[in-house]
């Protein structure tokens, strides 16, 4: 008789160090934002899944375990793929005029496609094609986190792996700066003095992705206990001295620091006001679980403090100036959101294609901004007009109960520490769901990534494997949970 649970976990132990692997790279290279790029992670992704499923059908093993829940969003991502591809089929030109009148009418008026039978419903097919690959790529990256981080070892080594890039990115964009060096980035003359971007492109994709990375590091504070790392921080290094000095959750703090002092020299207004939201989000879990506001702060009141006096005496000046242009710079979103709102209200049901947006929107500009639009500065009105009510509807209740799976298994626990990962799923969703209403970072592929991955971790709060650890230390740290309650 075959051994399921060995098998089982023999497949996921050799997968798993390639998966963080593509996790790891994901923001390096531009936040991915370049074809060349997530052309690379969607194939490695893609490829990593098929060895996973082959492993499966070769060895005849038992499919991992997973809720209903979970289930009902595989069959809605699969949906959405396959509307996205429905998208770039082409139609009689009958069929198309009924179901889409103005996607006909501009494609025989303006593109003058007269003498065509058969037309998609997308603009363009080959931005279309890129949409899918994307998709595919986030697709594949969410079904990996479910087989494979079905313990809470495995979520906490991938919780801290976010963190370790994310201090890397704040490292690198605060050596730059401070440095005062000038670097040559995708052909053109990009420069650091000012502001922190770390790999990224743009500080606005930079913020949101180290948004990502300050939840991860909220989450293994709360998971571990912060009297338990000032308690090994206290102790004589007098036995196990190599392991105490180098347990990553002495360093914590510093680590939340420096993301947070990274977040304030990116100066990008969405980014801060979409993490003052995110801690927004973690005190009301936290009252809700009926943990108090003076003992919130009292955990992070080092952090706090750190992060005022920066802002005080190293970049208030430039956050002052930054926050003194908001009302031009809305006027310009405001007027971009309502010449977009213009195109769904003509392609409402089944969009104008995914990708497609750069490719509409000049014919409904009325020239209030002189500079080539690629985003609306919108998520939630860019995939409106790209793919209809019915993406959006689809993509909505994947996220929906995404969320209400987070929110169930917050319900369930007594306190923040047992809920930690599930509060980050929640920080992080809604966090983006935030920033998405004034930026794109839905379009930077880096960020969409880890976005897809914790909606996955959010679902995985369902399963009782999750919540089971198998860790062994050298210290005893039921003691220090005795002693913290």
């Amino acid at each position: 008789m075959m051994n399921y649970e060995i098998d089982l976990e023999k497949v996921g132990r050799n997968i798993f160090p390639f998966y963080l692997t593509i996790l790891f790279i994901a923001p390096i290279p531009f936040g991915a934002n370049r074809p060349w790029a997530w052309s690379i992670l969607a194939i490695c992704a893609f490829t990593l899944l098929l060895i996973y499923l082959w492993s499966y059908a070769r060895q005849n093993l038992r499919p991992p375990e997973i809720t209903k829940d979970i289930k009902i969003i595989f069959i809605l991502l699969v949906g959405w793929l396959f509307f996205q591809v429905f998208q770039l089929i082409p139609l009689p030109i009958e069929l198309l005029g009924a179901i889409s009148p103005k996607t006909l009418e501009l494609k025989q008026s303006i593109i003058h496609m007269t003498g065509a039978s058969f037309l998609p419903l997308s603009f363009d097919v080959s931005a279309g094609m890129r949409a899918i690959y994307k998709t595919v790529l986030y697709i594949s990256l969410f079904a990996l986190t479910i087989c494979l981080v079905q313990s809470r070892d495995r979520l906490r080594l991938l919780i801290l792996m976010i963190v370790f890039i994310g201090v890397i990115q704040a490292v690198w964009g605060l050596s730059l700066v401070f440095m005062q060096e000038k670097m040559r980035l995708a052909g053109e003359a990009q420069n650091f003095l000012n502001v922190v971007k770390g790999t990224f492109t743009n500080r606005n994709h930079f913020g949101g992705f180290i948004n990502i990375a300050i939840a991860a590091a909220i989450a293994l504070l709360l998971s571990s206990g912060l009297k338990e790392k000032r308690s090994i921080h206290r102790e004589k290094l007098s036995h196990h001295w190599q392991s105490r000095a180098l347990d990553w959750r002495i360093y914590l703090l510093p680590y939340l620091g420096l993301m947070l002092v990274a977040l304030m020299f990116s100066e990008s207004r969405g980014a801060m006001f979409t993490c003052a939201f995110m801690m927004m989000v973690m005190v009301t879990c936290a009252i809700y679980m009926k943990v108090s506001v003076a003992d919130i702060f009292k955990k992070f009141q080092l952090i706090i403090w750190l992060v005022i006096f920066v802002v005080i005496f190293s970049g208030a000046d430039a956050l002052v100036e930054r926050f003194n242009n908001f009302d031009e710079d809305l006027a310009i979103r405001m007027n971009h959101w309502q010449n977009s709102l213009m195109i769904f209200q003509d392609f409402s049901f089944f969009g104008v294609g995914a990708g497609n947006f750069q490719y509409l929107y000049p014919l409904y500009d009325n020239g209030f901004d002189k500079y080539r639009l690629l985003h609306a500065h919108n998520d939630y009105i860019e995939l409106l007009v790209e793919q209809g009510v019915i993406g959006f509807g689809i993509i909505g209740a994947v996220i929906l109960l995404c969320i209400k799976n987070a929110i169930q298994a917050i319900r369930q626990f007594q306190s923040l520490r047992q809920a930690a990962f599930a509060v980050a799923s929640l920080l992080v969703i809604s966090g983006f769901l935030m920033h998405a209403t004034v930026e794109f970072n839905f379009q930077i592929p880096s960020n969409a990534i880890y976005f897809f991955v914790f909606l996955a971790i959010a679902l995985l709060q369902g399963m009782e494997s999750v919540h089971v650890e198998k860790r062994e230390t050298v210290w005893d740290e039921e003691a220090f949970m005795q002693e913290e309650a």
